[in-house]
């Protein structure tokens, strides 16, 4: 098992080398033998929160593969099937913060499928519940810096598929919000580099051009 376990591994790894470098075919059926190895192994130990993490990890990163290629009913198999299993770590420990970040990258993958599948509905209710996980690690984490970034980054994909979805007031909120809480961090000294140089003024870029009125509609971004 601790041999399977470690090729499972090396075997994502390339699978993400390979489609970083365009080989989606090579990358597809590389991340699927990393899949049917953690498959195997949760089999034997179903209750290994580990083996758990592992199939939920392959999952979620072949999904990303499919997505990418615009293959959707395989994205939308594989994110669902990763969603369940972090649903099920985090079922174990409602506190463990190693599951419910699986809950929240997983979720968030499920919530750019189906709006790229347009499920509206579908597609904000798994971006609330990411949102609603992040809150939780932010309460955990004591409200530390790494946590609330890693939400405003959460929420920076909600507000991005709000807009793509079409519902400008609700994107609109959500960047109103990440402003706010970009503000923060910085007044704090809290806030990143990236954040700053791109995030930050991005979100404001938005705000000003979209939510105000700074620009005309046809001149507004055709996907964010």
């Amino acid at each position: 098992p601790k041999i399977r376990a470690a090729r499972s591994a090396n075997l994502r790894l390339l699978g993400e080398s390979q489609h970083k470098l365009g080989m989606a075919p090579e990358a597809r059926a590389t991340l699927d033998k990393a899949i049917a190895i953690n498959r195997s192994l949760l089999a034997d130990s179903p209750d290994d929160p580990a083996l758990l993490r592992k199939l939920s990890i392959s999952l979620w990163y072949a999904a990303v593969v499919h997505r990418t290629n615009e293959r959707d009913p395989q994205a939308r198999a594989a994110i669902r099937e990763a969603v369940q299993l972090a649903d099920r770590m985090a079922a174990k420990d409602p506190n463990d913060a190693g599951a419910l970040q699986m809950q929240a990258i997983t979720g968030e993958v499920l919530a750019q499928v189906l709006a790229d599948q347009k499920d509206i509905v579908g597609s904000k209710a798994a971006m609330a519940k990411v949102l609603k996980t992040h809150d939780h690690l932010v309460q955990l984490a004591g409200s530390a810096p790494g946590a609330r970034r890693s939400r405003n980054s959460a929420l920076r994909s909600s507000a991005g598929i709000l807009y793509n979805l079409g519902d400008i007031p609700a994107a609109c909120t959500s960047w109103r919000e990440l402003l706010t809480a970009y503000l923060a961090l910085q007044s704090a000294g809290n806030l990143s580099e990236f954040d700053a140089q791109n995030a930050l003024p991005e979100t404001r870029g938005y705000i000003r051009d979209i939510c105000e009125g700074g620009k005309p509609k046809s001149a507004w971004p055709k996907g964010i």
